[in-house]
Parts: structure tokens; C-alpha cells; sequence
């Protein structure tokens, strides 16, 4: 998937306080800015010399190749 549109859809989810999936080739990264306070929700970091993305949650840190994303599901609570 291309990095532009990764950062789109995961902006729009942080802005709309949505929770999603990220799946790709061989995993699965959930990831939540439902709380809607930021000491709650996850963390998205965007790294587009490189295409890769951060999303550092409480559960665990995850770096994804955006090449390798297949979908990303985002849910309203």
C-alpha cells in the first residue's frame, strides 16, 4: 500500500477517535485512538524517507513496511 495513503486512513481514524487492524503478509497490528486522550490512545509514527510506520501501543511497539500492508480495517466504537 503506499505511504501516502496508509498516513491518510490512519489520520483520519486518530482525527474520527476510531480503532482498527492493519494487516499485512504475515501479521496483524491492532491499534486504537478511541479513548480520545492522548496519554490513552497509541501512538502512530510516519517515516516516509523509508516508507515505514511506528505504532507504539501498550501492549507491544510495531514498525510496518508500508509495502507490506494488504488492508486496513478501521471501526467506530
Amino acid at each position: 500500500m503506499k505511504f501516502a495513503t496508509v498516513k491518510t486512513i490512519l489520520m483520519a481514524a486518530q482525527s474520527n477517535q476510531q480503532h482498527g487492524v492493519i494487516k499485512t503478509h504475515n501479521n496483524d497490528v491492532c491499534f486504537s485512538f478511541a479513548n480520545g486522550d492522548s496519554g490513552e490512545d497509541d501512538i502512530i509514527g510516519y517515516k516516509s524517507d523509508t516508507e515505514v510506520i511506528s505504532v507504539l501501543g501498550k501492549a507491544c511497539n510495531s514498525y510496518i513496511d508500508c509495502e507490506a500492508i494488504e488492508t486496513i480495517e478501521v471501526y467506530k466504537q
